[in-house]
């Protein structure tokens, strides 16, 4: 109404211009019809002038007029109403605002008059009204409570909306939130390794180099830091400080990772960080995001969120060597221990169990056998299981499988029954799930890197990323178990595991990876039997080879799919798997993925060589793994659009990192 008004004003303006343009003109055409133009001008602009100053207090009487329509009682309560208050008609027209709604939001709410709601709380705002009488809206460069009531004078229905500034309680939440502490554990991953052999002043230079870079990060922000040993350093900040180093991901894992030491190779740190109520829970939680984050190879952070959920960044460098013997043998003898006190031993590995999950699997089994009195088997569905040629071979060696399904014993389980998990330790991957709800000694064996969904309630969680695979672990503890206990066959379906996980000694290797092998051919493996036991058919190589010719590549990324839906589950894993790791071949090629249909699923094989970290991207897929051997398992049926999932993961990735 009064945009309209100033409009019909402007109008007069516009004439009283024009009028004095022509007066001048006038000026030196006639002196006589100048004088008269000069004449009307003057009315004009007095009557203009008088028009446009007035307007104010006409609106004010306008509105007076409509509070006279009003009923008075009603009209006087809310104009003396100390929140501010807006009236408005059914077609969402502005009518009558309050004299606080005029001083303590708008002076200018004058020119609300006639206009719409919409120009007060917004789209959404008036959505929420229609929905629930009620909207949270910003106005003025405040926040309000808006809550609106209907109210019927004269068979005409109003509604009144009343304001509740709610500015200062949004800033003091805010402020809150921001204000709340988190805590943070840093751990410098390989300080030992790269001050081997040094001198005392030597391996001071090293620390004091990386220690400066921290403590500039920890200046940063307005938190406190403390050193607890040479390695190990607590920082306690705030909130604010945290929603900053999420925001540029971390950049200290960066700046620590340029630090180059030469033949030592460089440092990398790993931050565990915990938010809570309390600085206890603070420090609890950031304790268990540091062991996440070693856990999954370390230079990385993990953020434990307040829904037991994780959140990491970085994770881009290979896993440090850090395993000593002591700890193997710590864990020999408590392994022993439990075994020697349980009534019967269940092993099992993961779903569509490998080369690397049952070797470890029938190399300890047979141990516990040999040499204890406690009767032991491994759970495992031998359809699904991925190592037919070894089976074969053990077979043909006198050997027994020791497999039986879990189903058939289930009956049998006591409250002394052990569980050892091998080559897996989520909870979704054990080839029988629900046996974790119905044993309660679990011991835990495993190299893959730590995911969020582990087995939290074991005995024994005996995890370590930097080895080559569950094959190796074992062989070490068997050492210290029984070293009689591990034959031939035994020794050779150990060796056809690690070497399925490092590519026949190309990946994940350490000089652990070399001792146990050449432990196991002091134990009579046969290399040649063992490489046999990898040999693919004719038609095998085909079917490879079609996957292969179907690759894109995507940046520095090979994507291929096997097409073959004839190919039986184990036999699509396999050569799905076997083409993945051809396609590294590939100049410029740092990872690739196989997309296969299984069981009305896209399944996805991922491989590198270390400098792509695939299980970061089979994560964020729902999937998993190991950092240069993963997959996961999508819903999707089409592969284009499981494809372009997988492009989204990439590029998230790439953007993280």
């Amino acid at each position: 109404m009064f945009k309209k008004l100033w409009n019909f004003n402007f109008l007069y303006i516009v004439l009283l211009a024009f009028s004095a343009v022509q007066t001048v003109l006038l000026f030196f055409l006639s002196q006589t019809f100048f004088y008269i133009s000069l004449a009307l001008f003057a009315v004009l602009a007095i009557i203009t002038f008088v028009k446009i100053f007035t307007v104010k207090q006409k609106l004010h009487d306008l509105i007076g007029s409509i509070n006279d329509e009003n009923d008075n009682t009603a009209s006087n309560t809310l104009s003396d109403f100390n929140l501010p208050v807006l009236i408005v008609s059914q077609n969402d027209e502005i009518i009558w605002f309050n004299d606080c709604f005029f001083e303590t939001i708008n002076n200018e709410a004058d020119l609300l008059i006639g206009e719409t709601l919409i120009d007060v709380v917004g789209t959404k705002g008036m959505e929420e009204l229609k929905k629930s009488h009620y909207a949270n809206v910003s106005y003025a460069n405040k926040i309000f409570d808006v809550y609106e009531t209907e109210y019927t004078l004269n068979s005409t229905t109003q509604r009144i909306l009343c304001f509740i500034d709610l500015t200062n309680l949004r800033k003091t939440a805010s402020e809150y939130k921001l204000s709340r502490p988190v805590a943070a554990f840093i751990v410098i991953d390989n300080l030992d390794d790269l001050t081997h052999n040094m001198r005392d002043s030597e391996r001071n230079n090293v620390s004091s180099k990386i220690q400066n870079i921290l403590e500039d990060w920890f200046s940063t922000s307005n938190g406190i830091s403390r050193k607890l040993s040479g390695e190990r350093y607590l920082f306690i900040f705030e909130e604010r400080d945290l929603i900053s180093f999420t925001s540029n991901k971390f950049e200290i894992l960066n700046r620590v990772r340029s630090i180059d030491f030469g033949e030592k190779g460089r440092a990398t740190i790993s931050i565990g960080i915990g938010r809570g109520n309390t600085f206890r829970e603070c420090e609890e939680q950031a304790a268990q995001a540091l062991d996440m984050a070693l856990g999954r190879g370390g230079d990385q952070v993990a953020i434990k969120k307040k829904d037991n959920s994780f959140q990491f960044f970085g994770g881009i460098s290979n896993s440090n060597e850090k395993r000593t013997r002591v700890r193997t043998r710590i864990v020999a003898s408590a392994l022993l221990e439990l075994i020697n006190n349980s009534d019967q031993v269940i092993l099992m590995g993961h779903k569509f169990a490998d080369l690397d999950c049952y070797g470890a699997a029938y190399a300890l089994c047979s141990a516990i056998r040999k040499h204890t009195d406690t009767p032991a088997v491994i759970a495992m569905d031998k359809k699904t299981a991925l190592v037919g040629p070894l089976f074969e071979r053990i077979t043909a060696l006198g050997g027994d499988l020791m497999i039986t399904d879990y189903r058939t014993i289930e009956h049998l389980i006591t409250k002394n029954t052990l569980l050892i998990v091998l080559d897996t330790h989520r909870c979704q991957m054990l080839e029988y799930a629900d046996a974790l709800n119905n044993i309660s000694n679990v011991v835990v064996i495993d190299h893959h890197r730590k995911s969020v969904d582990h087995i939290a309630n074991s005995v024994i969680f005996y995890h370590e990323t930097s080895a080559s695979s569950a094959s190796e672990m074992v062989c070490e503890l068997l050492q210290y178990i029984s070293e009689a206990a591990v034959g031939k066959t035994q020794a050779e379906a150990m060796l056809a595991g690690i070497m399925l996980d490092t590519r026949g000694y190309c990946m994940n290797t350490g000089v652990r990876t070399f001792e146990a092998s050449a432990f196991l051919r002091r134990k009579g493996a046969d290399p040649i039997a063992v490489k046999k036991l990898f040999a693919d058919t004719i038609e095998h190589h085909k079917d490879k080879n079609s996957i292969i010719a179907t690759a894109e590549q995507y940046k520095n990324y090979a994507i291929a799919i096997n097409q073959n839906d004839e190919l039986q589950v184990h036999q699509s894993r396999i050569i799905s798997s076997q083409a993945a790791d051809e396609l590294l071949n590939i100049s410029g090629v740092k990872a690739s993925f196989v997309m296969s249909h299984i069981d009305g699923k896209v399944n996805i094989s991922a491989r590198s060589y270390g400098e792509v970290n695939v299980q970061l991207i089979m994560e964020k897929l729902g999937g998993g793994g190991h950092r240069t051997m993963a997959a996961c398992q999508l819903d999707e049926k089409d592969f284009n659009t499981a494809k372009q999932l997988l492009l989204n993961a990439i590029d998230k990735n790439e953007e993280e990192n």
